[in-house]
Formats: C-alpha cells, sequence, structure tokens
C-alpha cells in the first residue's frame, strides 16, 4: 500500500518550491546527453526507496528545447521509476504536442495523419497513473480529461492573473480567436468587463501561418487584455495588437498561460503592447507569474500525494 510521496525532478527553484509547499521530499535527476544526442536520464536515490511508494515527477521543458528530446528523456524517466516500484503521476505543465488534438487536411485532400496528443498519451500509459498539466490547446478549462488513455488532470492557468486585472476600470477582454472566447467571456465576468474575439483563419498547408481578418472592436481609450493558451511565433498577436492601436486603445496587455516563444516573438511582442504576462510553465527567467501555488494546491485538493 503507497503510504508515501516523493518529487522526483531537476533541482531548481520550482521545484524546490513545489516540495516544499507539498512538504514532501525532493529527489534530484540530471540528463547525460552521449556524443550522438541520445539521451539518459539519472534519478539519484537508491531504487528501493520506490518500493510500493508514489512519485511526483515534474519536468518543465525550455522554450527552445527540442520537443523530441523533451519527451524522450520523460518517457524515459517516468519508465525508470516505474521499473522501480514506484506508483508515478506525470506532471508537464506545459504538455507537448498538445496543439495537434485534430487532423489539420484540407477537404478533397486524401491523408493519414497523426494526433500527436493521442500518442504522447498512450505512450506514458504504460508508465503512469495520470498526467497532471496546465491549460493544454485541447483544454482551455480546469477538470479531468478522461478522452485520452489516461486520465489527464488540467489546471486553469489564468488563475494566476486575477489579482492583476480584477477590479480593473474601463478594461476589454479580446480573445485573438474563436476558440478563446469563452475564456474570454469566463475572465470578462471574473474582471467585471465586456468582451469580444478576432476571426482568425488557419493555413491548412502551413499550420503555423494565420491571418486575422479586420473587425471594430470598440476599444477607443480602454485597457485591453488579450488572453491565450499559448504564443509560439506571435505573429497572430502581433496583428491583433497592431488593429487594437489603430482603434485607440489605451493599453494592451497580453496575459498567456505559456510562453514557447519561438526565435524574437518574445522582444518584438514587448515592443507592441504594454505589458506581457507569461507563467512558468516552461523554464524563462522572464515568466512573470509563477504557477506553483495552483499546481501545490490542485494535487492537494485530488489528493494526488501522499503522506506518511
Amino acid at each position: 500500500m503507497v503510504t508515501k510521496s516523493f518529487l522526483v525532478g531537476t533541482e531548481d527553484e520550482f521545484n524546490k518550491n513545489l516540495a516544499q509547499k507539498l512538504g514532501i521530499e525532493l529527489i534530484k535527476t540530471k540528463t547525460r546527453i552521449f556524443s550522438d544526442g541520445e539521451v539518459c536520464p539519472k534519478t539519484f536515490a537508491l531504487e528501493s526507496k520506490f518500493k510500493n511508494q508514489h512519485v511526483i515527477y515534474c519536468s518543465r521543458k525550455a522554450p527552445d528545447a527540442n520537443p523530441n528530446d523533451y519527451f524522450i528523456n520523460f518517457l524515459f524517466e517516468a519508465a525508470r521509476l516505474k521499473k522501480a516500484g514506484a506508483t508515478v503521476t506525470a506532471v508537464m505543465p506545459y504538455m507537448v504536442y498538445a496543439s495537434q488534438n485534430k487532423e489539420f487536411i484540407e477537404k478533397g485532400e486524401t491523408a493519414i495523419q497523426p494526433i500527436s496528443i493521442e500518442t504522447v498519451v498512450a505512450a506514458l500509459a504504460p508508465y503512469v497513473r495520470e498526467i497532471v498539466t496546465v491549460t493544454p490547446h485541447f483544454q482551455r478549462t480546469e477538470g479531468v480529461s478522461r478522452e485520452y488513455s489516461l486520465p489527464i488532470h488540467i489546471i486553469d492557468g489564468f488563475n494566476v492573473y486575477d489579482k492583476a486585472f480584477k477590479g480593473m476600470k474601463k478594461c476589454k477582454v479580446i480573445a485573438p480567436d474563436e476558440g478563446m472566447a469563452s475564456v474570454a467571456e469566463e475572465l470578462s465576468l471574473i474582471y467585471n468587463c465586456d468582451f469580444d474575439y478576432a476571426i482568425k483563419h488557419r493555413d491548412k498547408k502551413e499550420t503555423d501561418k494565420t491571418e486575422t481578418e479586420e473587425k471594430i472592436f470598440d476599444v477607443e481609450n480602454r485597457i485591453v487584455i488579450v488572453p491565450d493558451d499559448m504564443i509560439r511565433s506571435g505573429g497572430t498577436m502581433m496583428h491583433l495588437i497592431e488593429q487594437l492601436r489603430q482603434q485607440k486603445a489605451k493599453q494592451v496587455y497580453v496575459a498567456v498561460v505559456h510562453g514557447a516563444f519561438a526565435q524574437d516573438a518574445y522582444e518584438n511582442l514587448k515592443k507592441v503592447c504594454d505589458r506581457i504576462l507569461f507563467t512558468d510553465t516552461l523554464k524563462n527567467d522572464n515568466a512573470t507569474h509563477s504557477i506553483v501555488d495552483l499546481l501545490a494546491d490542485y494535487i492537494e485538493r485530488n489528493k494526488l500525494v501522499y503522506k506518511s
């Protein structure tokens, strides 16, 4: 019978704080990389320590890290912990391949295309009991998703911004696309303001390329909050901010959960918006808000931790 939990992960401030808030021991990991690029994770503890116990394995990706390398390392570590006799809860704050949750195939086109998130979860299923993540692309509201081969616990990362925006006067929430409209509406109720959303079209042949329709947003002399679950290239966001500036918005704040910034996306956005807020779901020293408290609170409330 499981009586105790350990937190396994790199010995950084994020994991140190998480272990402290949960009141459990942090056992550090380190990854060795061979000359051909293959990875070999190491956990610095005796195998007997994990026998019939529970492990919360938490690993964050760096924005510029290869997602394939990150996931293979995550998979290998989970498999090793399972082999050592542990029951494993996988904590992947930014879930790789979560954006590909449907097929992007043009009408009349014949093709076989993977739904990547299904494969990622299926690969972890033999080794972990459940996955804990924050605002993945396939589901943006808090709760447990059972659509895949493992239960996925989803934490609402937008909760970290409540203190920043609650009570702000003359503000409006504008979603960057229709998919974020329901989130914008929910946030507008919390912030006591109205909301709107932009219309975005995706190039199905180039899934990173999007275009935003011109639209009147009624933002003159108002503070605009633009929420999004993640930013990579930032092209769509840049176009939307340009429209808001042309329509004489007083200030524009971008509030994103995952700052998965590619190339110069972060620096470019800083130049056009008044402030860009993003969390530490990925390793980034510029993160403005931490999700550690949300993560610890969720784990405690849902009884995903054991204390002897």
